[in-house]
């Protein structure tokens, strides 16, 4: 009993030095702005002895407690700060708890004439076969959606259909991280916030992995997801003013993640007020009316929902099982007020149609799909299979009111009235499988299977207002269904040693269609490619790559059916259009920054829209056809740089020598062009006092050619200012786009019977705000990439 007093005794003696301490504080990134998972360390002054170490939370407050008596003093550290260290403070039996305040960190930056510079990864480089724009907080993103953010990429284009063509060759495959682009891709870009870009990555020779339908190229987009555990989340606005007023942007990204699930959900909303002016002319040589005159205003809205929902089950280790599903709603309504004149060979207009159109467009389009992604040894051996249903519907309603005026401006009859319905339903089914297979050497080898099934149908009637009765039009109403079924195979083979890369692969394609009671299709065709690249010396590389690629028709551009857009103006399907091949050869040198293309690309059954003339009617019909063969010479050069520490520069241009030959086009036995075409980007990022950032962007593209159409020359400027808001959690963007007003499409196509002038502005001029907001946790971006093997479907509907 004696003994255990004694052991009491000398513990309460001892209490003091075992006191629990505890001290706590606040770490900010700067006032008001906290520092979030910062690590703080309690070292011990008398030995420099590490005590104990915390990471601030959220909110940049920290807590260490179970202290013994002593002096120590705290070590910070955070990522893009410098270290810090506290002045010494002691915790005893009088103080056993110190409250240190905030403490505020100070930015790891270099000044330089009182501007901050940060240290971040170049805005263009080379990696391997592919040019890579780096976008993560970038300025250029943000107030942007996907389509806008293409146009200002290095060496690619967007028309004003949404059209992609990089270098000035279309049938580019775009992939977002690798998922199925539904509806049209043109909408999906349009919905897409660019801010959720982490990085683009062209290729402009893809191998025989890559679906041959990327004629002119590979653009994946690879966006951003949190890997913090826990919710996170944005949300965005972006809206402007040019002619008329346009929300672009309104919803916002959730992410919640745990040990083995993460969640994703997303919805945007947008409504675009549509201005649209198109003026022209289409003069006829042998006609006694020499011209018709053209002049279209479009007004409307574009209201759009866009939802996608995403989970991603790491069921085991290096094994993950991913469910996504998506929908997009577009609303569209365009009014639609053309002027015809008929002009006779004296200049005198003899008569004008006025027509007044409605169009109505209804899309949705819905998208289910399940990946598995397995890494099944040490060695790396990986086999992905993915499922992919996208059923795709859409209504056309179309409604005309025609009045013909005389000489004299005067009516002449009674208005005419047309109405027409156009139904449409796509589903498309793909099953895919991929296997990499690296070996302990040098040797790598990559296979897959993919099969897709395509079935449409297609309805269009069309009516005529006779004596107050809708009256049923036979001779152009048409109902067709069409169905594809392709089932591709690929196997590649790669070498990689000490200077050296070569790639080998070679892809099969079997294409079965339909187009009921028309026309089948069943060919075979094989893709091969091969790529060859050697580190000639530190920092510079030369490659070699040739393949070979196929453009498959979109499906409407197949279905006869003859679509009005005014009285003299329509479009109709080709079932005889044949697929269209590409061969391509690249040589590639690379020096640090700079990069050079030298390209020839030989083009079979080119694919191009041609007009026709209906003399009877005097209306101009559009329909795609194939020309016999285009020759390519192209040559491309990029580059990024800094020339001053706060100022990154990046620059491309590309030039194209065309030749087109043609023969037995409508009214044209022989079609022969040749045309020397370009263009250059540049983008300029400027990092200012304060946080401000300013970005600056120019495109130029020459007079050039697509096919049967001559294109003049466009240009655009676009400028920008950013500066983060509300404690560092948000950014504010003030933006202008196409300040001088030169994005102005204008296109001609001159045949020996007519020549057809088209000039189109899309309002394109506009000032904007965006707002972005980050709530929850502070995250790291990861790169989120995945494939689901529809992309080359999808960019067809």
């Amino acid at each position: 009993m004696k003994a255990i007093l004694t052991t009491v005794v000398c513990l309460l003696a001892a209490l003091p030095a075992w006191a629990q301490g505890k001290v706590s504080g606040l770490i900010l990134e700067k006032p008001q702005s906290p520092a979030s998972f910062a690590t703080v360390v309690l070292v011990a002054v008398a030995d420099s002895a590490q005590v104990k170490a915390r990471l601030t939370d959220e909110n940049g407050v920290f807590t260490l407690d179970g202290i013994p008596d002593g002096t120590y003093c705290l070590r910070i550290s955070y990522m893009g700060f410098l270290p810090k260290t506290t002045e010494a403070f002691t915790l005893n039996g009088a103080t056993p708890v110190r409250d240190l305040g905030s403490i505020q960190l100070t930015e790891n930056v270099k000044v330089l004439s009182e501007v901050v510079v940060k240290s971040q990864k170049p805005l263009l480089e080379r990696k391997s076969d592919r040019l890579v724009m780096n976008l993560a907080n970038s300025p250029i993103s943000l107030g942007r959606n996907a389509s806008e953010l293409l146009g200002v990429m290095p060496l690619v284009a967007v028309g004003p259909d949404g059209g992609i063509s990089l270098r000035g060759k279309s049938g580019v495959l775009v992939l977002i991280d690798g998922r199925p682009q539904q509806g049209g891709l043109q909408a999906i870009l349009e919905a897409m916030p660019a801010d959720d870009i982490a990085r683009i990555e062209v290729i402009t020779n893809p191998s025989a992995r890559y679906d041959a339908s990327a004629t002119g190229g590979v653009i994946n987009i690879i966006t951003r997801q949190s890997e913090k555990r826990g919710l996170t989340g944005s949300t965005r606005l972006t809206a402007s003013q040019g002619f008329r007023p346009q929300l672009h942007t309104l919803g916002g990204t959730m992410t919640y993640r745990a040990q083995k699930l993460s969640l994703l959900g997303q919805y945007f909303y947008a409504n675009r007020q549509l201005y649209n002016d198109e003026t022209g002319y289409r003069a006829f040589r042998n006609d006694p009316l020499a011209l018709i005159d053209d002049n279209t205003q479009t007004r409307g809205r574009v209201v759009s929902h866009n939802l996608r929902l995403n989970a991603d089950w790491q069921v085991a280790k290096n094994h993950l099982l991913s469910f996504t599903g998506s929908r997009n709603l577009s609303d569209t309504r365009r009014d639609m007020n053309t002027t015809t004149g008929f002009v006779n060979t004296n200049n005198i207009t003899d008569s004008t149609y006025r027509t007044d159109a409605i169009w109505d467009i209804n899309r949705r389009t819905d998208n289910y799909s399940i990946m598995y992604r397995g890494t099944l040894d040490s060695v790396g051996r990986e086999l992905t299979v993915i499922g992919t249903y996208t059923p795709f519907a859409s209504s056309t309603d179309q409604s005309f009111g025609i009045n013909v005026l005389d000489r004299r401006n005067e009516l002449r009859g009674p208005r005419q009235f047309l109405r027409s319905f156009n139904p449409v339903s796509i589903n498309i089914t793909v099953a895919q499988a991929d296997y990499s297979h690296p070996t302990r050497g040098n040797w790598s080898f990559v296979s897959g299977l993919k099969r897709v099934r395509v079935a449409t149908n297609n309805t269009l009637r069309q009516e005529t207002l006779i004596d107050g009765t809708w009256r049923f039009n036979p001779a152009i109403s048409n109902q067709m269904a069409y169905e594809e079924n392709v089932t591709a195979g690929y196997l590649m083979s790669s070498l990689k040693a000490k200077a050296v890369t070569m790639q080998l692969g070679m892809r099969a394609e079997h294409t079965l269609a339909d187009v009921r009671g028309l026309r089948s299709f069943n060919y075979l065709s094989w893709f091969p490619s091969v790529f060859l690249q050697k580190e000639v010396a530190t920092g510079r590389q030369l490659s070699l790559s040739y393949s070979r690629r196929i453009t498959r028709p979109a499906y409407d551009d197949m279905v006869p059916f003859y679509r009005l857009y005014d009285r003299f103006t329509a479009s109709e399907g080709n079932p005889l259009l044949r697929p269209q091949f590409d061969d391509v050869v690249e040589l590639n040198y690379s020096l640090g920054g700079v990069n050079m293309l030298l390209g020839y690309t030989y083009i079979q059954d080119f694919m191009s829209w041609t007009p026709r003339q209906d003399v009877a009617t005097r209306t101009t019909v559009y329909a795609q056809r194939n020309l016999d063969r285009v020759n390519r010479l192209n040559f491309a050069l990029s580059n990024s740089h800094s020339p001053l520490k706060w100022w990154q520069l990046s620059y491309s241009g590309w030039v194209n020598y065309d030749r087109v030959e043609a023969n037995a086009l409508p009214g044209v036995p022989s079609y022969n062009a040749r045309q020397l075409y370009g263009g250059l980007n540049l983008s300029s990022l400027f990092t200012l006092p304060n946080d401000w950032k300013a970005e600056l962007t120019a495109n130029y593209y020459t007079p050039g050619r697509t096919g049967v159409y001559s294109e003049q020359s466009i240009h655009m400027i676009n400028f920008g200012v950013t500066r983060p808001v509300m404690a560092g959690r948000g950014t504010l963007k003030l933006w202008a786009n196409d300040i001088t007003r030169g994005n102005v499409f204008r296109t001609t196509i001159n045949y020996p019977t007519v020549e057809i002038f088209s000039r189109t502005y899309s309002d394109s001029r506009r000032v904007g705000l965006t707002l972005l907001y980050n709530f929850g946790k502070k995250t790291v971006d990861q790169l989120n990439e995945k494939k689901l093997g529809n992309e080359s479907e999808t960019g067809r509907l």
